[in-house]
């Protein structure tokens, strides 16, 4: 994967991130859309703005990666998924742990060196799961 391009609604910042990562800073979001290079966006931006970002994204032709929640409601969800469905391109939602607390002290432990030399980290997140049938007379595999 090669980051090509950036776009935020304010320029500073915009130009700021494109010279850390070494990308070019989309002028609008049209032209990040009507770009041909980019096959593909991340929408990291606040929640209430996925809905219409992945719609605008699929429609143009490309695969959206949103960081969850990846719309405030239901029929935004299903506008979204029906986009791309149409647009023939993948939505992808991910869940993004970083303000857990669990997550945040084990980024404390390791900048204050409090767990030494790190090998590898893995995390299991798991919750109890019902066994009752979603809908009534339905069976559970």
């Amino acid at each position: 994967m090669e980051l090509v391009t950036c776009f935020g609604r304010n320029p500073e910042p915009r130009r700021t991130f494109a010279e850390e990562v070494g990308a070019e800073a989309a002028t609008s979001l049209d032209g990040l859309l009507g770009d041909d290079r980019i096959d593909a966006v991340m929408i990291a931006t606040p929640h209430t703005t996925h809905a219409e970002l992945v719609c605008e994204a699929a429609s143009a032709g490309k695969h959206v990666f949103v960081e969850k929640p990846m719309t405030l409601t239901v029929t935004d969800a299903r506008r979204c998924i029906e986009a791309a469905s149409e647009a023939r391109v993948t939505l992808y939602v991910n869940h993004f742990r970083r303000r857990m607390t669990a997550t945040v002290r084990l980024q404390q432990m390791a900048a204050s060196g409090e767990l030494s030399m790190i090998q590898q980290l893995e995390a299991y997140f798991s919750r109890p799961v019902t066994s009752r049938p979603h809908r009534a007379g339905a069976r559970l595999p």
